[in-house]
């Protein structure tokens, strides 16, 4: 399995569970870490 794929059944985890604070940190961080990554791309073609 993916990494994503993994962080985001984690986060589908503690939703489950109701620890909504956890999984919205644990979702803030992975759509950041996502958003970080493409925009290098970005920029390294350039």
């Amino acid at each position: 399995m993916s990494e994503s794929r993994n962080k985001l059944e984690n986060i589908l985890e503690l939703l489950l569970s109701e620890e909504n604070d956890k999984a919205e940190e644990a979702l803030h961080e992975y759509v950041v870490a996502k958003a970080r990554s493409e925009y290098e791309k970005v920029i390294d073609e350039e």
